[in-house]
């Protein structure tokens, strides 16, 4: 069971190899390589797979489940080369210069003077732990993300306890169900995807004009998306 709502890195990697122990799925796994070619070979009814190493596998099937952000991309800041302070790219955070783990306590940086650039995904999540610890930071930003609270909590453990076989499959299928615009009487999620489908899709205001028994107008329903904001 996780031990928050949404899984912090670590806790993710280490369930990832956890899978991959129990199905023994490291016998076979070819890390670090790159997939170059990948034809389909009419005569044996195989794909011929070949890599960067030299490989020609063949396979009945074949899965493509390559990320599109598995290679950093470093902004084109004319002179960006020409820095001479330390620099990193956050996808290989060079923990030997800033000290501390995923987790913060970044007590490296404690006398520096740090500049970020961007507010995406990724410095939304640094730049709480950056702020501590710097002696300065400042944040370059070109365009504003939109952001929201997270709303992370641990897992209660009796809640955890308390769940039948079974449950996991009911999960599922009711994420589905919502993040695809069908009714239910319970979110057994109630995360940002089925959040904020529910506020899209309006299923907040169908609820209330079925209590009401008629259409809601147009000022009760602004009334009720707005209410909603503040849930």
């Amino acid at each position: 069971m996780p031990k928050h709502k949404y899984s912090f890195a670590p806790e993710i990697f280490e369930h990832s190899k956890r899978i991959a122990r129990h199905y023994d799925l490291y016998k076979n796994a070819c890390m670090q390589t790159c997939v170059e070619e990948l034809k389909w070979d009419e005569s044996i009814e195989h794909w011929i797979i070949k890599t960067d190493r030299g490989d020609a596998m063949k396979a009945k099937y074949v899965a493509m489940a390559n990320g599109p952000l598995n290679r950093p991309k470093l902004p084109g800041i004319p002179g960006i080369n020409d820095f001479k302070g330390f620099t990193f790219h956050t996808s290989r955070w060079d923990y030997a210069y800033t000290g501390g783990d995923s987790s913060g306590n970044l007590t490296g940086l404690k006398d520096k003077r740090v500049g970020i650039i961007g507010t995406g995904a990724t410095a939304i999540q640094c730049i709480p732990h950056l702020g501590e610890a710097a002696e300065h930071l400042f944040v370059f930003q070109r365009t504003p993300s939109s952001i929201d609270v997270r709303n992370n909590a641990e897992t209660d453990q009796q809640w955890a306890d308390s769940l039948k076989s079974g449950w996991q499959k009911e999960r599922m299928e009711n994420f589905n169900a919502l993040v695809s615009g069908e009714d239910r009487d319970v979110d057994m999620v109630s995360d940002g995807w089925t959040e904020i489908i529910r506020n899209l899709t309006g299923i907040v205001a169908k609820h209330a004009s079925k209590s009401l028994g008629r259409r809601l107008t147009k000022a009760e329903r602004a009334h009720l998306m707005e209410l909603s904001d503040y849930r």
